[in-house]
C-alpha cells in the first residue's frame, strides 16, 4: 500500500528547521504582518515563509541536503506572523504586493534564480488595482 502524508524530516532538517524558527521569530518578537494588511493578531508567533516552503522544496529536490537546507531555511525568506496572518499569508487572496516586500527577499529570490516565482505570486500594486 502507498504511503499518503508527509515524508519524514531527516534529522538535519528538522535541526535547520528549528534554528531557522528560532532566528525568523527572535528578529521580530512581534507579528510583521502588520506591515502588509490590518488583523487581529489571534495567539502565537510562526515562522513563515515568503516564498513557500513546498516550492523551495520542490526546486532543491535532487541537490545536496546541506545546500538544499540552506535555501529551503533561509532566514531572509521568512517573516515572523501571529496565526491569523499566517493563514492570510498562505491563502488564496494575500493582499501583499511586490512593493511591499522586504529588500532582503527579493535578493533572496535572485540569488537563487527564483524572482520569477516572487514576481508571479506578488504583482506589482499597479496591476492588483487594474
Amino acid at each position: 500500500m502507498k504511503r499518503k502524508g508527509r515524508r519524514p524530516m531527516s534529522a538535519a532538517a528538522k535541526a535547520a528547521h528549528k534554528e531557522w524558527t528560532l532566528d525568523v521569530i527572535s528578529s521580530a518578537f512581534t507579528c510583521e504582518g502588520h506591515r502588509f494588511f490590518s488583523h487581529a493578531c489571534d495567539g502565537p508567533y510562526d515562522a513563515a515563509h515568503i516564498l513557500p516552503k513546498r516550492f523551495l522544496k520542490d526546486a532543491t529536490l535532487g541537490w545536496d541536503e546541506d545546500k538544499a537546507l540552506t535555501v529551503i531555511f533561509d532566514k531572509r525568506n521568512g517573516l515572523c506572523l501571529c496565526r491569523a496572518a499566517h493563514n492570510v499569508w498562505d491563502g488564496p487572496y494575500c493582499p501583499v504586493v511586490w512593493e511591499q516586500l522586504p529588500d532582503e527577499v527579493v535578493s533572496f529570490a535572485t540569488e537563487h534564480g527564483m524572482l520569477w516565482k516572487l514576481e508571479k505570486m506578488y504583482p506589482p500594486k499597479d496591476d492588483v488595482a487594474a
